[in-house]
């Protein structure tokens, strides 16, 4: 008897602590094809949604309104606002297209030499983190000599990069292999921190600096002091799903929380002060490819393979208060497009 009260009591405990932050579903837009990623404008106010192919379709946040459908000639890799919001980058393997915002006519292509990611895109043109061959090639010019630094005893030549983003206050973060690369613009490596448990498949840093998390291809999380590197907790995906996770990651606003996608047909949401398991997010019927905090909003987008974007707020927030934080852009210059297209909710 006591045993049995014991395990009540302790699986009580585990739902309550799972439930502690609920999140519903207030829109779900219909996508041509399953839906692979997410990007967000820096202030919020757009996202944008493309899938395996080369359409990338873009929507005004407050409205969810679907005002511009970009279609290039090769499969897109990355989309970029840029920090102005005049511009949008659509990126291939090799190649960048740049498009004029509101009206999202065609302005340039820029080609790469090597296979490129982005690490910034200010008001002309992205700044960028290739490789070629052993070196990083930062902006054109190569930068580090990849031959000479190891990671888990293998040459960080041998992998290619995650990912690769921005802090606020001008360093470039990528993941490598199983390690972490901080740059300055110039290229110079900062530091070096990892190995991580597995190989990183995304990486992501919270808005004020505090933390860096790596996805790796096993399922785990791992939390990380920004200054020193340092190990501060790992969280291990609950999915059963063989496989391995390419899933994306993303903290809140206020860097107290991540959510994370991955095999399943949920996200998950983890409190990133104690890396412990917050809720999930259940919607979708097929794989969440993506899912991403708004920067500036208590919201969340996710991507499946069941071809849906699904908004989601905490269930307290009605859905006309999901965006109260961010100016209205209903009836205003985004809508000049002819080309519109309105989904439902």
């Amino acid at each position: 008897m006591k045993l049995k009260l014991t395990l009540l009591l302790s699986f009580i405990l585990c739902i309550s602590t799972v439930s502690a932050q609920q999140y519903r579903v207030a829109k779900s837009l219909k996508q041509t094809q399953p839906a692979k990623q997410i990007v967000w404008s820096p202030d919020g106010m757009l996202f944008a949604c493309y899938g395996s192919g080369n359409t990338v379709r873009v929507y005004m946040a407050d409205t969810s309104f679907a005002f511009s459908d970009i279609k290039t000639d090769e499969e897109v890799k990355e989309v970029w606002f840029s920090n102005d919001k005049k511009m949008l980058a659509v990126v291939s393997a090799k190649e960048c297209n740049y498009y004029n915002l509101p009206d999202y006519t065609f302005i340039k292509s820029e080609s790469f030499s090597t296979i490129t990611w982005v690490a910034e895109f200010n008001t002309a043109s992205i700044s960028t983190i290739g490789r070629d061959h052993d070196s990083l090639v930062v902006n054109g010019k190569k930068s580090l000599p990849l031959n000479t630094l190891t990671s888990n005893n293998k040459h960080l030549s041998d992998f290619g990069i995650a990912s690769a983003g921005k802090v606020k206050w001008g360093d470039y973060v990528l993941g490598t292999g199983y390690t972490i690369l901080i740059l300055s613009r110039d290229g110079t490596l900062r530091k070096m921190y990892g190995p991580t448990k597995s190989l990183i498949t995304d990486i992501t840093v919270s808005n004020d600096g505090k933390y860096i998390a790596t996805k790796g291809e096993d399922k785990t999380i791992e939390f990380r002091d920004y200054g020193s590197g340092t190990l501060i907790g790992a969280v291990q995906s609950s999915s059963k799903s063989a496989g391995q996770d390419s899933g994306s990651i993303s903290f809140s606003p206020d860097g107290k929380l991540l959510v994370s996608a991955g095999l399943d047909a949920y996200a998950s949401l983890w409190d990133a002060e104690e890396q412990s398991l917050k809720n999930f997010l259940y919607g979708h019927i097929a794989k969440v490819n993506a899912a991403r905090f708004s920067p500036k909003a208590n919201v969340i987008a996710t991507a499946s393979d069941d071809s849906t974007l699904k908004l989601w707020i905490p269930v307290e927030v009605t859905n006309e208060n999901m965006f109260d934080t961010l100016p209205k852009t209903s009836d205003k210059t985004f809508l000049t497009n002819t080309n519109s297209k309105q989904d439902s909710a």
